[in-house]
């Protein structure tokens, strides 16, 4: 028992957690426990793992090519930048757009040491954005008011009286029917046709994480980068990874210290 956990570096096991993982357990595990159980997690979805890098491995290329095309799309969207500048060919408004898109933010620099680039280009550009912001804030502020006004008079608040008795009237309608509505044989139908629909949910997050990745990683100029309803799903969904995450780690923190300790050789 005294050198039960004196394991070597360089064990097949080793080998085989850092090509499914990336990470060498010699140096991130300490205590046998969390090692032992993330190896054997790791042994129960193996199949996922493997199709996993196999859709890394056939995306690879794909990805490459991409970056490849993005960059291209990058360097001629930055001469074009710089020659319409030069040429007064931009509004103020046409300015604060580049200043948000994704291709100015994550390229400036490339912006400023391109040979098309002239002395206080960066400058103009800041300033029609502020221009554009002070612009857009005032626009606000007054419909705001506007808004204000209608929401607080007679009219605002009659029309909030109606909506908010229709929504508990139909609340109290909808509870009732379906409380009415299931026997038990349906009821349980009904769980496993929402089971089917939290499945479905689940499958269009990872799709939605993976045009996210995509966008985040090589997308310039292009449609994709110009949508952004699903960053506040994936916020969303981080909020809740990150809620499981930390019950484990927990968990784990409290497992650790009944551990015994490897002796990596």
């Amino acid at each position: 028992m005294e050198h039960l956990y004196d394991l070597s570096a360089n064990s097949n096991h080793v080998k085989l957690f850092k090509w499914l993982w990336g990470v060498d357990p010699s140096i991130k595990y300490k205590t046998m426990c969390p090692y032992f159980w993330a190896f054997v997690g790791s042994i129960l979805i193996l199949p996922i793992i493997l199709a996993v890098k196999l859709v890394i491995w056939l995306i690879k290329p794909i990805a490459t090519y991409y970056t490849t095309y993005s960059q291209k799309q990058i360097d001629d969207y930055i001469n074009g930048l710089c020659f319409k500048l030069d040429s007064n060919a931009y509004t103020d408004y046409d300015l604060y757009k580049i200043r948000k898109s994704k291709c100015y933010k994550g390229n400036q620099y490339k912006f400023m040491e391109s040979e098309g680039y002239k002395t206080g280009m960066y400058d103009k550009i800041e300033e029609s954005y502020e221009n554009y912001l002070r612009l857009l804030n005032s626009r606000k502020a007054q419909a705001k008011q506007t808004l204000d006004k209608f929401k607080y008079g007679f009219f605002g608040k009659s029309i909030g009286y109606i909506i908010g008795l229709s929504a508990l009237t139909l609340l109290g309608w909808g509870v009732h029917g379906f409380v009415h509505l299931f026997t038990w044989s349906q009821f349980v139908t009904f769980l496993i046709g929402l089971g089917w629909v939290v499945l479905g949910i689940g499958g269009l997050a990872l799709i939605i994480a993976l045009v996210i990745w995509i966008n985040e990683k090589y997308a310039c100029n292009s449609f994709i980068s110009r949508i952004v309803f699903w960053k506040h799903i994936g916020d969303f969904f981080k909020v809740i990874g990150n809620g499981f995450l930390i019950v484990f780690d927990m968990i784990k923190n409290v497992y650790k210290q009944n551990c015994p300790i490897i002796h990596w050789g």
